[in-house]
């Protein structure tokens, strides 16, 4: 089993035991639960970051072996999508 760093706050929101909710200061950046049927986690992009185009980012979503794992790819893909908002509005 390999470790795993994450940036930013998970936290459990209230007493669901299955969630995961990441933020970046007071801004949503996804959320990550386990799925129903199968021994995996799902990761899922929170998309208010500013206009953007949902069609071109509807990929921002994936599974992992792992909650860490899950909330490690969350994060990527956020720091992705920040950077490329970014650099559009330079």
């Amino acid at each position: 089993m390999t470790s795993v760093a994450l940036k930013y706050r998970w936290r459990r929101p209230s007493s669901e035991l299955q969630t995961l909710q990441g933020s970046d200061g007071d801004r949503d950046i996804g959320r990550v639960e386990r799925a129903i049927a199968g021994d995996y986690w799902l990761w899922f992009l929170t998309c208010d970051l500013g206009v953007i185009d949902i069609a071109r980012h509807c990929h921002l979503n994936g599974a992992a072996r792992t909650a860490a794992h899950a909330a490690a790819a969350c994060e990527v893909r956020y720091e992705a999508l920040t950077a490329s908002i970014a650099g559009a509005t330079s």
